[in-house]
């Protein structure tokens, strides 16, 4: 803090972050993107060959109180999360809160060490203006939530409102200031993100009062309080979620220039879809925070971009939420779904680039792609669906099971340009939170693997003569463009997976928060969700007073 030169802590090959301080200063623990990744310990001033794993899967360690345990969760964003502690002997993580948060059917975000060392405090979604916080025996045991007084739960209503989403993607971190009697954590406020200080009685576990510390525009984000409580850090950035178009050849699979950014900035573009005549790209837009929570929570508009006149314009204006929206093969139409948000009925609807009407389908959720003779809709629900479109209004009634396992949840089936076969995303719930791709005849039967189990691949798409699957996986720490061949006559794979593009620079890299990116090519073109981020590291003083 007072100056000096930096000393390079890690020496091996990979990529390292996500870097905590032991409370007794002696070592640093981080996660590593070496080999199949996991959670290493070194000591604080390094040296070569002292690196040393102590977990082979999680993310973001936090050492405990008396720097004997390291806490982390399984999964890289702050969304379903399950949390283990990892000992320095050597011994296998063991998992902790699960009890605890099936018991009580939460949607755990993070976890951080109560300032007492013998529980976590976990973040839960819910649909509450305020923040919901319960504090948990590291043994397991009786949870206690934090009582939020009415004056505070009143000041946070206020101030969250439904103001535009942004561009602000990621984690919501929070902590405990040594005294236990604060919690600080980010927030949306009126559409920025700042860093709030809750008061909270360590005897009662109620909170009294609530300010915000930070007035910018945001996201300000990873808090840090000092050992004395007296001094907070946090990163002020500057973010921009875009849809950015690059020029590609789909048979090489090659990046054949520089891209540009093609919605406009101040606008979210979630899950962006280029039609298949490379002309317009659809994209919905989120309204208002959703807290941690899905983009359900809030109000979300679908939006259509021109490639040729450059006009961005969204198909319908009302209340009604619509989201994850889908071009037909000639591009006339589009599949979304859409929530009523005061019934919370939710339908499957089609609309029409040229009447700009939009009529129902079905109650069928998960909308994913159009069969190439447009005859036909894949949806999730418990597996993997063909939904007849000429059985509307009510196509679910005449849907047909492609694919289910109780043991993997099924996401983003895309159909090959022949329509003989259906490329799939399969996360399975284990400690990893793996992410497998698979290909299944769309007739049904047996799957076959497309990649490993050991990393997140997602958002498979086929080139348009089907020989080479594209998907974004998370090899080596950041997002990227992968690619894997594809024999369609034999329905198998060839050769191993390849890297398409080399993002790894905050200034233009994929968003961490995968939920949210998308990945459409044609022969020529390849869109996909980018951020562009610069940020300063900040300290306030006296934060205690």
């Amino acid at each position: 803090m007072s100056g000096g030169d930096p000393i390079q802590i890690t020496k091996a090959p990979g990529h390292h972050w996500q870097p905590d301080w032991s409370p007794d200063g002696k070592y640093i623990a981080y996660r590593s993107e070496e080999g199949d990744g996991g959670i290493y310990v070194v000591p604080a001033l390094g040296g070569a060959g002292l690196e040393r794993k102590i977990a082979p899967f999680g993310y973001y360690p936090q050492w405990s109180p008396n720097s004997q345990q390291v806490l982390f969760q399984n999964h890289f964003t702050a969304h379903w999360n399950r949390f283990y502690v990892a000992q320095l002997d050597g011994s296998a993580p063991r998992e902790v809160l699960a009890e605890f948060i099936a018991q009580n059917k939460l949607s755990a975000g993070s976890a951080v060490w109560y300032p007492d060392g013998k529980r976590v405090t976990v973040s839960v979604g819910d649909l509450s203006p305020s923040p919901s916080f319960w504090t948990v025996p590291i043994a397991e045991g009786t949870g206690i939530k934090l009582e939020i007084a009415p004056a505070v739960q009143r000041k946070l209503a206020e101030a969250s409102g439904e103001g535009e989403a942004g561009e602000q993607l990621g984690d919501y971190s929070f902590t405990w200031s040594p005294s236990r009697d604060v919690i600080y954590f980010e927030r949306g406020y009126r559409g920025a993100r700042n860093i709030w200080k809750m008061t909270v009685d360590p005897e009662t576990m109620r909170a009294t009062g609530i300010d915000r510390l930070t007035t910018g525009p945001g996201p300000d984000a990873a808090v840090a309080v000092s050992t004395d409580g007296r001094r907070l850090a946090f990163t002020a950035k500057s973010q921009r979620i875009r849809t950015w178009l690059f020029p590609f050849d789909a048979t090489r699979g090659h990046i054949t220039g520089s891209g540009e950014a093609i919605t406009s900035p101040g606008r979210l573009s979630v899950e962006p879809t280029l039609s298949r005549d490379g002309t317009k790209v659809a994209f919905f837009v989120p309204h208002g925070e959703s807290r941690g929570l899905s983009y359900l929570d809030v109000r979300n508009e679908v939006w259509v971009k021109s490639l040729v006149d450059g006009s961005e314009v969204p198909v319908i204006s009302d209340d009604y939420s619509r989201w994850f929206p889908r071009w037909s093969p000639d591009g006339k139409q589009l599949a979304y779904q859409r929530r009523n948000r005061r019934t919370n009925e939710r339908q499957l609807m089609l609309w029409s680039g040229q009447s700009h009407e939009e009529k129902p389908l079905g109650s069928t959720l998960g909308v994913w792609d159009w069969s190439p003779d447009g005859k036909w809709l894949l949806s999730t629900r418990e597996g993997i669906w063909l939904v007849p479109v000429a059985a509307a209004p009510h196509a679910e009634t005449a849907a047909q099971k492609i694919a289910s396992d109780p043991a993997y949840q099924l996401y983003q089936p895309h159909f090959s340009p022949d329509g003989r076969w259906i490329v799939f995303e399969a996360v399975a719930d284990s400690p990893n939170l793996e992410s497998t791709l698979y290909v299944v005849p769309t007739s049904g039967g047996p799957w076959t693997r497309i990649t490993g189990r050991k990393q997140w691949d997602d958002k498979p798409r086929w080139s348009p003569d089907g020989r080479t699957i594209y998907f974004v996986s998370r090899r080596g720490g950041f997002f990227n463009v992968w690619g894997i061949h594809f024999d369609p006559t034999a329905g198998k794979t060839v050769g191993q997976p390849f890297q398409v593009s080399k993002f790894e620079r905050p200034r233009l890299m994929v968003p961490q928060w995968i939920p949210a990116v998308g990945l459409s090519l044609t022969e020529d073109k390849l869109v996909i969700t980018m951020a562009e981020e610069s940020g300063s590291i900040w300290v306030l003083d006296n934060v205690d007073r």
